[in-house]
C-alpha cells in the first residue's frame, strides 16, 4: 500500500467525508533569495536561483532544475527538507560515470523522473540528455553524447545523434524519452527497448502549416530566432502514449495521437493574447501569451503554463473548457496562504501535478517553488466550521492554528501517515494556538481540529528538523 492509499485510509477511518478544492497556494521551496543555501534544512528555508522546471517521483518527492546554482535538488515528501542530487555547483559538462553529486552541469532545461526514480536532465547548450540511475547514483549521457550541435542520427543510437539545443525532457510509463529540439523544430524520441532516436514530431521548419495531417509533417515554432529566450520546458505523455507539445511561438498544444501520429491542436488559436483570453470558453478558441510546458493528470485533464501572462490554465477533459487555476496576471510574488487564483507569480516556465491532484509551480521569477493543495488543505468533515489557518507548514518546533475568532475548547489531534495518534490536546479558543511538536519525529502527518458541536477540521502537516 502506497502513501497516498494510506493517506486515504487514515483519512476515511477518521470520519472525513468531504474533500475541500479550495486550491489555496504555498510556498514549499526557497526564500526569494537568488542564491544557493541551505542543504539539509527545511527547502523553504533554502535558497534558489532560477528554478525553472520542476519533476515528481511516484513517492511524492520534488525535483527542482536549480538552473543557476548548476544543481538537481530534491525536496524530501517525509521531511521537507532540501538536498543536492546532481551537480557540484560549477558550471560544466563532466563526470560520466561516476556519482551525480560530484559532476558538473549547466544550462539545465526540462527535468524529469521515470516510474523507477531515475533522473533524467536536459543540457541545453551542450546539446545532451544525461541521466542518473536511481539504485547506483550514477551518471551517464543517453543522447548527443559528442556535445555537437546540428541534426543528425535518426534511426540509429541516439548517444552519436546530434541536436540543437534541447531543452525538454520526458518520459513515459514505457521509459522512452521524449526531447524538445528546440532550434531543429522537432520533436525526437528515444525508445527505450533499442535506445535509437527518431522525429516524432515537426519537419525542421519554423512555423505553422496546419493541423490534421502527420506530425512529422507539420511545422512547429519552438525557435523563432532572434535571441527569444522563451523555451519548451514541458511535453506532455499521456497513458495511451499521445504527446502534447508546447508549440511555444505558435501560442497553441498540439496533441500527437498515439494510435495515429496525427497532429491536431487542443489549446490556443494562435493569437498571442496579453491577460490570458478565453477563460470560461473552448480551450481551442483561448489566447496564450508564450505556453511553455503542458502537464496530464489521472482524469486527462491539461495545466499550461501561460509564461507571460504569469498564469497556469486548465482544460477540462470532458467538456474541453479553459479556466485559470493559478496567478492573477500580475509578475510579482503575492497571494501565499489564500486562492491560487489571487497569487501573484513570476514568469512560470514548467508545471507538474501529482497523483492527488495538487500542482507544483517553479515560481522562476520569484525564486521559489509553490504548491496548489487541491486535496489535503482543508480536508474537512461534512459539517464543516469556518476556515482555520495551520501554518508554519512544514513546522519545526511548533505549529499554530489561527482559529479566527471561534469560540469554546478545540481538541488538536496529530496522527501519523498510518493513522496512529501521536498527541491529542484540549485548547482554550483564541486566535493563535500554538502546539509544540519538537517531540515528534519529522515526517507527515494529519492536524485535525475538533469543536465540542462535532465541527471537523483536518489538515495534512509536514514537520521538519
Amino acid at each position: 500500500m502506497n502513501k497516498i492509499t494510506i493517506a486515504l485510509f487514515v483519512l476515511a477511518c477518521l470520519g472525513v467525508v468531504h474533500v475541500s478544492v479550495a486550491q489555496n497556494i504555498n510556498t514549499i521551496a526557497g526564500d526569494g533569495t537568488a542564491s544557493y543555501t541551505g542543504d539539509g534544512v527545511a527547502a523553504t528555508a533554502a535558497e534558489l536561483n532560477y528554478p525553472d522546471a520542476v519533476a515528481l517521483d511516484t513517492l511524492g518527492n520534488i525535483y527542482i532544475a536549480d538552473v543557476s546554482n548548476n544543481r538537481i535538488r530534491k525536496i524530501s515528501v517525509s521531511t521537507g527538507n532540501i538536498s543536492t542530487v546532481v551537480g557540484t555547483g560549477t558550471g560544466g559538462n563532466s563526470g560520466d560515470g561516476g556519482q551525480a553529486t560530484a559532476a558538473q552541469i549547466a544550462n539545465l532545461g526540462g527535468i524529469a523522473v521515470d516510474d523507477s526514480g531515475n533522473i533524467y536532465m536536459a543540457l541545453t547548450v551542450f546539446n545532451i540528455v544525461r541521466k542518473v540511475k536511481a539504485a547506483t547514483g550514477i551518471i551517464t549521457t543517453i543522447a548527443g553524447k559528442t556535445g555537437s550541435g546540428g541534426f543528425l542520427g535518426d534511426g540509429g543510437a541516439a548517444t552519436a545523434a546530434r541536436f540543437n539545443n534541447i531543452t525538454s525532457v520526458t518520459v513515459d510509463k514505457k521509459f522512452n524519452v521524449y526531447l524538445a529540439d528546440r532550434n531543429n523544430n522537432r520533436i525526437r524520441k528515444i525508445t527505450a527497448s533499442t535506445g535509437k532516436v527518431n522525429t516524432v514530431a515537426g519537419n525542421g521548419t519554423a512555423g505553422y502549416n496546419g493541423d490534421g495531417i502527420a506530425a512529422t509533417a507539420a511545422e512547429l515554432n519552438l525557435d523563432p530566432g532572434g535571441g527569444n529566450s522563451v523555451m519548451v520546458w514541458d511535453i506532455g505523455v499521456d497513458d495511451s502514449g499521445s504527446m502534447y507539445i508546447p508549440d511555444v511561438y505558435n501560442q497553441r498544444i498540439r496533441k500527437v495521437d498515439g494510435n495515429t501520429g496525427t497532429i491536431t491542436t487542443v489549446a490556443g488559436n494562435g493569437v498571442m493574447g496579453v491577460g490570458g483570453p478565453g477563460d470560461g470558453g473552448l480551450a481551442d478558441s483561448a489566447e496564450f501569451y508564450w505556453p511553455t510546458a503542458v502537464e496530464i493528470d489521472k482524469n486527462h485533464n491539461l495545466y499550461i503554463t501561460d509564461n507571460s501572462n504569469d498564469i497556469i490554465r486548465e482544460v477540462d477533459a470532458s467538456t474541453k473548457i479553459i479556466n485559470t487555476v493559478v496567478g492573477n496576471r500580475s509578475s510579482g510574488f503575492s497571494g501565499d496562504g489564500g486562492p491560487a487564483t489571487n497569487a501573484g507569480l513570476g514568469y512560470p516556465y514548467s508545471v507538474a501535478v501529482d497523483a492527488s491532484g495538487n500542482i507544483y509551480v517553479p515560481d522562476d521569477g520569484n525564486q521559489r517553488v509553490r504548491e496548489v493543495n487541491t486535496v489535503t488543505t482543508g480536508i474537512v468533515a461534512v459539517n464543516t466550521f469556518s476556515s482555520i489557518g495551520v501554518y508554519p507548514n512544514p513546522a519545526d518546533n511548533y505549529i499554530y492554528v489561527k482559529s479566527n475568532g471561534l469560540k469554546g475548547n478545540i481538541t488538536i489531534n496529530l496522527y501519523n501517515i498510518e493513522g496512529k495518534q501521536m498527541m491529542s490536546n484540549v485548547y482554550s479558543s483564541k486566535d493563535n494556538i500554538q502546539i509544540p511538536v519538537k517531540q515528534i519525529a519529522p515526517g507527515l502527518y494529519f492536524l485535525k481540529a475538533e469543536l465540542a458541536n462535532g465541527n471537523t477540521f483536518m489538515k495534512k502537516v509536514i514537520i521538519t528538523r
